[in-house]
């Protein structure tokens, strides 16, 4: 089953963030690095494919609805004097405004138990979903694959390569 065709399926293949690096003992700087974004330091060698049975959770950030509404509100709430200072959404009220439509997260959900995936808690804002299953899955589901690695302090991790 392909990823849902929603309406910004693009940017949510783009925003998917993977807490992939976060693994063995990886620094907390790699701990949510998204899907493309150069998560690996310097120094870094790749010591070989990721054991396509370990378990392994991402979690996909989808994208807003309103991303210019969502930067407004933000930038009022965050500005000292404004009158919407520190006024805060509920997670529905959030939701309402500038979370994904129900089924479209509905159709992430079902398009990750068709690959064989766990879905881990679901949060009414609607732009977080972890899923948890093994490498290989996750792998053929998202399209990429997984690395371990050591960075210069011995540290081992695994990454999306």
């Amino acid at each position: 089953m392909p990823i849902p065709n929603i309406k910004r399926r693009t940017p949510l293949l783009a925003t998917c963030a993977l807490a992939l690096a976060s693994a063995l003992t990886a620094p907390p700087a790699l701990a949510h690095a998204p899907l493309g974004a150069a998560a690996i330091p310097v120094g870094s060698v790749m010591i070989g494919h990721t054991d396509p049975a370990r378990t392994v959770t991402v979690t996909l950030h989808l994208p807003s609805r309103d991303p210019a509404g969502l930067a407004n509100f933000i930038a009022h709430i965050t500005r000292q004097g404004d009158p919407l200072y520190r006024h805060y959404l509920t997670p529905t009220q959030f939701a309402a405004r500038f979370g994904g439509k129900q089924a479209d997260y509905d159709a992430i959900v079902a398009w990750a138990k068709s690959h064989g995936l766990s879905v881990g808690q679901q949060y009414a804002a609607r732009t977080v979903l972890s899923i948890t299953g093994p490498v290989r899955a996750i792998e053929s589901a998202l399209g990429t694959s997984f690395s371990d690695y050591r960075d210069p302090t011995n540290r081992i991790f695994y990454a999306a390569s």
